[in-house]
């Protein structure tokens, strides 16, 4: 019987060890998928959270830009810039051409300087399809480098050229 009663209380302390076991198991299983949750829910918060301002804030910066855009494309600060661009581009040549005439004027007769000065404003370019001409003003076009055929005609209150009249009045 001495084994017998020992037999049984190892199956007792074995079987309380086991249950204790599963217990403990079961109840961290448990734990583990609770804080697994609710951590993959604070991550999923949190990610949200952070694309929605990253999202917004180049949503704001996409808005800046625009808004930029349209005023710089508003049609006075447009003329404006083109306006300023010509002006610029007209003092350059008006120095190149002073530098000319004054390196010239004591060298060539004066129709022969007409005809460098109106050779270098002939070659002069701006942009992508600027250019300048020559008119007096008497309204008659002295020399035009892209309409060749308009260079000795007068021009006032002509609707096909109306840049001669604008050019004279300005």
């Amino acid at each position: 019987m001495n084994l017998s009663i020992k037999h049984q209380l190892w199956a007792i302390v074995l079987s309380s060890v086991l249950i204790t076991a599963v217990i403990m198991i079961v109840e961290s299983s448990w734990t583990l998928k609770t804080l697994s949750q609710e951590h993959i829910q604070n991550f999923e918060e949190s990610s949200y959270a952070k694309t929605k301002q990253a999202l917004s804030d180049q949503t704001q910066v996409a808005m800046s830009i625009l808004q930029a855009y349209y005023e710089r494309a508003s049609k006075d600060k447009i003329e404006s810039e083109v306006r300023d661009y010509i002006t610029e581009q007209s003092d350059f040549l008006f120095s190149i051409i002073n530098k000319k005439y004054e390196l010239y004027k004591d060298k060539l007769s004066e129709p022969e300087l007409k005809k460098v000065i109106a050779e270098i404003v002939s070659a002069t370019r701006y942009g992508e399809a600027g250019y300048f001409w020559i008119n007096d003003f008497d309204y008659k076009m002295v020399m035009h480098p892209i309409k060749t055929e308009l260079t000795g005609g007068y021009f006032k209150d002509n609707p096909k050229v109306p840049f001669v009249a604008l050019a004279v009045e300005a």
